[in-house]
This record gives structure tokens, C-alpha cells and sequence, in this order.
């Protein structure tokens, strides 16, 4: 994935790439754009899935047009967001319609699949866990979906309700007693499908834990 923008990387607060994190597939990107800003993205050899994490925008593909995308201006909302999957070998044009949060998964792709919008009520909701391990995931790119390589999902940790003793002062008394969540966090991994046989040749990918090498937070 390359990036022509008016300003070189303006707006881009994290970019991971297989090499520069030492594993093989995922690479994962995140802009903050302030409202009217535009990124533009090639995708190359790889496919991608762009996640609106917070606040409006406009995407336009060199096949599709997705004007007005989004809902959710704070992730801590916990609804899905909308995302847009994005094939290998197009061009990707981002136009932040208020600030904007955006997430840039990305991983080896054949071109099996069209560009497509992925609305949040096309998102599975998942709990998963109890109690202080519970979670709540957002199935944005699963591998019952479309996608030649890509995982993409997003957690949102539960810690719970304050502990007794812990201090409160700072916190209104009509949200003190409510669940608190942490910031979701964007994971994005390879499906297992898409790994090497065991016959093919060595890879750090055969042996190496699906989730673990290619989970990023930020």
C-alpha cells in the first residue's frame, strides 16, 4: 500500500508494516483528519478494510462511491462502525466530512473480491467472557465474509464497576456505578485458510500463533 497525499503522511499517527513489525502480513495504519482533510491510499498487492473509528467521511474508490458514511463520533458509543473493504490493485480517495478516527487494515490480497460497504448492521455482535474478562466484539470483517486474507474485528474490554475503596470523587455519583470501558481496540489477522500448508515452504507464518503477531492498539 502506497499513500499519495497533498501533504505527505499529514494526519497519519501510526503506520505498521510487515517489515517494520518484523512479521510477514498485516499492516496497520491510523489518521486523526480534521474536517475537509483528504487521504488518498493505493492498496497495491494488498487488500484493505477501512474502519470510520470515529466521525464522518466520504469514500470514493476508482469503482465505488460511498458519500456520507458514518454515525458513531466516539468509539466509546459502542455501536459498529462502518468500514469499507477494499480489493488489491485500486485507488482510495478519504474525505474526513467532520474530525475523523480512521483505521487502515491491510494484508495480501488476490483480487477475489469487489469493493463493498460494510454497514453496522451488517456487523456481528459478539459478549464474550465474565465479569472483568468480559469483552464485547464487533465482527467487522470475519471469516464467514469477503475477503481473500483479512480479519478484521474490534474489542471493547469491560473493567467492570469501581472497586470498593477505590476513590470516586471526580466521578458524577449517576455514573459511578455503571461498567467502564476501555478505548475498543482494532485487531486485524490472517485467516487461517490463507496460511501455508505444512508442505509448502518454511514460514514464520506456519508455526506462529494467528492472533498474537498481528494484534495493534493504539
Amino acid at each position: 500500500m502506497s499513500l499519495l497525499a497533498k501533504s505527505r503522511k499529514e494526519g497519519q499517527i501510526q503506520h505498521i508494516t510487515p517489515q517494520s513489525a518484523g512479521w510477514r502480513y498485516i499492516g496497520f495504519d491510523v489518521w486523526m483528519l480534521k474536517k475537509g482533510q483528504t487521504v488518498t491510499l493505493e492498496s497495491g498487492d494488498r487488500e484493505l478494510c477501512l474502519v470510520l473509528v470515529a466521525g464522518l467521511a466520504s469514500v470514493k474508490t476508482q469503482h465505488a462511491d460511498f458519500p456520507n458514511l458514518g454515525k458513531r463520533m466516539s468509539p466509546f458509543e459502542r455501536t459498529p462502525p462502518w468500514s469499507v473493504y477494499v480489493p488489491p490493485q485500486d485507488k482510495v480517495e478519504v474525505t474526513a466530512d467532520s474530525d475523523l478516527e480512521l483505521a487502515v487494515c491491510s494484508a495480501p490480497g488476490k483480487g477475489s473480491f469487489p469493493t463493498r460497504l460494510i454497514r453496522p448492521e451488517d456487523v456481528g455482535v459478539e459478549h464474550r467472557g465474565k465479569g472483568r474478562n468480559q469483552r464485547r466484539v464487533h465482527n467487522i470483517l470475519p471469516d464467514s465474509a469477503e475477503a481473500d486474507c483479512l480479519l478484521v474485528v474490534e474489542v471493547y474490554t469491560d473493567e467492570g464497576p469501581p472497586a470498593r475503596g477505590r476513590r470516586i470523587s471526580m466521578i458524577p455519583p449517576s455514573r459511578a456505578k455503571r461498567r467502564s470501558w476501555k478505548k475498543p481496540t482494532i485487531t486485524a489477522s490472517i485467516r487461517r485458510r490463507a496460511l501455508p500448508s505444512s508442505g509448502s515452504t518454511p514460514t514464520t507464518a506456519a508455526w506462529t500463533p494467528v492472533w498474537r503477531p498481528t494484534t495493534t492498539m493504539w
